[in-house]
């Protein structure tokens, strides 16, 4: 638990707690990273499964985002991510390893990807097979990463 030393300050909604001025360490007394964490880490997922579905909004909890979807027709699925100025930093991930590969758009809700003109949406092609990182640069726009 954490103690009261007076370094952290409560949000205005007091939905949670920061500090501007120090490092966090997790499992270490001497962090040498904003956020340093010696272990293992949990982050939240969801698995998209067929349910006659044919898009997903990424919401705030959203990290890990597990493809096991069959094809449903001729159109592609279709996900959104917030827009990048919202979520500066912010990784979301694609994994998908199935039988057949999928066709995905990406939408970006008004914000670039690959420095490219916004709010065209990045289309997998039909190929998707594998796993993708998206990650928020802020008013820059997303950034695609192949893994």
């Amino acid at each position: 638990s954490l103690r009261d030393d007076g370094d952290w300050k409560k949000s205005e909604s007091e939905e949670y707690v920061y500090n501007n001025e120090q490092s966090i360490g997790i499992g270490t007394s001497t962090p040498t990273s904003t956020l340093d964490v010696k272990g293992s880490m949990g982050v939240s997922f969801i698995i998209l499964e067929n349910e006659n579905t044919s898009s997903y909004t990424v919401t705030d909890g959203d990290y890990l985002i597990v493809f096991k979807l069959e094809p449903l027709g001729a159109d592609p699925f279709q996900i959104t991510l917030p827009n990048a100025s919202e979520c500066p930093g912010r990784i979301i991930e694609f994994v998908r390893k199935g039988p057949t590969a999928i066709d995905i758009e990406v939408f970006f809700n008004g914000s670039d990807l690959d420095f490219e003109a916004p709010d065209i949406p990045y289309d997998f092609g039909g190929s998707f097979d594998g796993a993708t990182k998206f990650v928020s640069l802020g008013e820059e726009g997303w950034i695609r990463i192949d893994i």
